[in-house]
């Protein structure tokens, strides 16, 4: 899926679809069940539940997750595939904020600002310095002592912004949609220096290509 579809209102967060989708933490159950109906019927999709600190132990989302299992997108420990929503336990205790999934990877982002990511690794999409494939939600510990605000993913490569508005991006760099001048890929999340001192407030990826909305409202593509 080469676009990215928004969704938001008044009432919560925006929520977006990229090449997988996308759910961010909302104000009110309903309409994050209203957002799951969105992703029900994707490939290896994973949706979010609100959940209380007595059923989860945290503030924020529960992730639950189904679909194809073959890349371990799932976040279940396997590569087994699930007919209906299987709560990922491996995120109990941890607050989500938002999820998003590639074609064959999904990224989390906590309450805190932390990024967790599992799945298919190659191009390094999942940010561990690697090209493995991990079974299990696992932190982008590049990203420790950043405070990331946003996450999202294309087929192949994630992107995320942090709270000061920069934007770092790893993975797949095939048609330069990482953004940093060239194709060469990255293993880790790399600063995309073209935006320093252009603060980043919305980011999406398509399969092919990257674009973001600035501070001041200006609109940026490429890929």
């Amino acid at each position: 899926m080469s676009g990215q579809r928004s969704y938001g209102g008044s009432g919560g967060a925006a929520a977006s679809s990229a090449a997988g989708c996308t759910l961010r933490e909302s104000s009110s159950s309903s309409s994050s069940n209203n957002n799951n109906n969105n992703s029900g019927n994707r490939p290896g999709a994973a949706g979010c539940a609100t959940g209380g600190s007595n059923l989860f132990g945290h503030g924020g989302l529960a992730v639950f997750s189904w679909g194809r299992g073959e890349d371990g997108q799932l976040g279940i420990g396997d590569t087994s595939d699930q007919d209906s929503p299987t709560y990922v336990d491996a995120l109990r205790g941890v607050g989500v904020a938002q999820i998003t999934c590639g074609s064959g990877h999904t990224v989390v982002l906590t309450t805190e600002g932390e990024v967790y990511t599992w799945g298919r690794g190659d191009d390094g999409r999942l940010g561990h310095g690697d090209n493995g494939w991990k079974y299990v939600p696992r932190i982008a510990q590049s990203l420790t002592g950043h405070v990331v605000t946003q996450v999202t993913c294309g087929s192949y490569h994630t992107a995320a912004v942090t709270n000061n508005g920069d934007l770092y991006t790893w993975g797949g760099g095939m048609y330069g949609k990482l953004g940093h001048g060239n194709e060469s890929g990255h293993s880790i999340p790399k600063r995309v220096e073209g935006l320093s001192g252009l603060p980043v407030s919305q980011i999406a990826c398509g399969s092919r290509h990257t674009a973001v909305i600035t501070t001041s409202g200006a609109l940026y593509t490429w890929g």
